[in-house]
């Protein structure tokens, strides 16, 4: 790990460094259950959690929370995070990721979580054009799960 002395980049390089080792040592198996059996069944669960998700985020918007943009793209280097959603509080950007049912992080979300919540991470992509978002600092994140 960088000393005190380091730049924050120095300690973000040795962060990422750290969390990739944690990532790729973890059991990474997570996710939800599929039945690779049935592709048409992947189809419908895909389809009904999209809808949980959005039933989720419409609930946020009824309760004044300003749901700034869906399914974004954030730069770490750890590779890209994509948010369900990023919602913006008192000037800070959160990014929201829901799972549903007995959907969990894989640790490599995990790991891009932890650096995104210690030194931020960078929107892009179409979506993030298109709320307006390109190069904002995405601060935090926020899993919410849902039965």
């Amino acid at each position: 790990m960088a000393g005190e002395g380091a730049s924050l980049a120095e300690r973000a390089g040795s962060v990422a460094a750290s969390l990739i080792l944690f990532a790729s040592s973890a059991n990474t198996g997570g996710g939800t259950t599929r039945n690779v059996q049935n592709p048409n069944q992947v189809t419908t669960n895909n389809a009904t959690g999209n809808a949980k998700a959005r039933a989720f985020l419409n609930g946020l918007r009824q309760k004044g929370v300003n749901v700034v943009g869906e399914q974004i793209y954030i730069k770490t280097p750890l590779g890209d995070r994509i948010a369900d959603a990023v919602i913006e509080v008192n000037g800070k950007y959160i990014a929201v990721e829901v799972k549903l049912g007995s959907g969990v992080r894989t640790a490599l979300q995990f790991a891009k979580d932890m650096f995104i919540n210690t030194f931020g991470g960078q929107a892009f992509g179409t979506a993030a054009g298109q709320a307006g978002m390109n190069g904002v600092t995405i601060n935090a994140t926020r899993t919410f799960f849902i039965p």
